[in-house]
């Protein structure tokens, strides 16, 4: 994929997003394909209306796509959203973070979906997700929830690949994202075991489902 033709993409959904949001409170679904199978994620609008744009934005630019799952800490969390080409990661980047949306206290619940922050308006494109409900997440500016994986999909995130535990600057001996960031996929080929989101798409919600 060209620099030209990822920032055409980025500029377009950017558009798409704007004119066709949803009404303040809609739900919005999006199913991701990942090397353990399907899960379905209620994006919630009303819970974090910026929040939920930009992972919408990343979903209809094809941001996801082979996206390892790079941190996958059993009983906390599981954390992604380093594009698989560094040259989409660095556009994404220079398009500069996103603003904090306001805490209305959506509790953390088990698939529970926030962004990955370091600090005031520092949301970008690094997302996680709960393995079980938290009274320590959710509590930073950057942390408020925007998306709920459905409770019918957890057994796919319960079978991600654990075994490299934390990122390597937390002492473990998971991918540094530095070099992540940096090299891209090519750099994961030294983790063999890591488990990927293939692709992410909105999809049509069924008349008959209730969520």
């Amino acid at each position: 994929m060209t620099g030209f033709r990822s920032l055409h993409m980025i500029a377009l959904a950017s558009l798409c997003v704007l004119h066709a949001s949803p009404v303040l409170g809609d739900l919005v679904l999006v199913r991701c394909e990942t090397t353990k199978g399907p899960i379905r994620i209620d994006v919630h609008p009303d819970w974090a209306p910026l929040g939920a744009q930009r992972f919408l934005e990343l979903v209809n630019t094809r941001f996801f796509d082979d996206v390892g799952l790079t941190r996958v800490v059993k009983g906390f969390l599981v954390q992604f959203g380093i594009a698989a080409d560094p040259h989409v990661q660095q556009q994404w980047n220079a398009k500069g973070n996103i603003q904090d949306d306001p805490n209305i206290g959506t509790a953390v619940k088990r698939g529970t979906m926030a962004y990955a922050g370091s600090g005031k308006n520092s949301r970008s494109t690094q997302i996680w997700i709960s393995f079980q409900p938290s009274s320590g997440l959710g509590t930073q500016p950057w942390e408020v929830p925007f998306g709920q994986v459905h409770e019918d999909d957890m057994a796919v995130v319960d079978s991600w690949y654990s075994g490299y535990g934390d990122m390597s600057a937390f002492g473990g001996r998971g991918p540094d994202q530095g070099r992540q960031q940096q090299q891209g996929n090519g750099y994961l080929k030294s983790f063999p075991e890591l488990d990927y989101i293939k692709s992410c798409a909105v999809v049509d919600r069924p008349a008959t489902e209730e969520r």
